[in-house]
């Protein structure tokens, strides 16, 4: 059985979509209020997907709440105080060199030079990416872009 809820176009604190006796309603409630009416499905020329597993199941982002998104795939959109953090929570450091690059092996991870992590002062809550292309590089990234750090150890 594929599990399936609908898109919401509301805050996910708000409330959430499912199929209820095939008929898709919003269930939510926050706060226990009692809400049920039509759900919203995607926009006009993007299919929902009947995914196998609840695309949030096991995730996490500290801080986050993640709601899932069956519009046009097995998605996940993450909010925090309100704030769409999607980019931040599904963040993963660049793995593959440009062509021609030479991936090397490293004594230190650049993030953590003698085990301490470092940080991004600037940018607190930044994330660290230890790349090997062509070196050894600590490179920032916050929201999915790359930010410039004036990094030092903590502790």
């Amino acid at each position: 059985m594929a599990y399936q809820r609908l898109f919401l176009w509301l805050h996910p604190s708000i409330a959430y979509c499912e199929i209820d006796n095939e008929i898709s309603t919003i269930i939510a409630l926050k706060h226990d209020v009692s809400l049920k009416m039509s759900c919203r499905e995607c926009p006009q020329g993007i299919q929902t997907f009947a995914c196998t597993d609840d695309p949030c199941r096991e995730r996490i982002c500290e801080g986050a709440t993640c709601s899932s998104n069956y519009c046009g795939g097995c998605n996940r959109l993450w909010y925090q105080n309100g704030n769409d953090v999607t980019k931040h929570c599904e963040f993963k450091c660049p793995t593959n060199c440009l062509p021609g690059v030479t991936v090397v092996n490293c004594f230190v991870d650049p993030c953590s030079p003698g085990g301490s992590p470092i940080t991004c002062p600037g940018f607190p809550s930044a994330r660290c990416c230890s790349i090997y292309c062509g070196g050894c590089h600590a490179v920032w990234y916050l929201n999915g872009e790359q930010v410039t750090c004036q990094t030092k150890k903590r502790g």
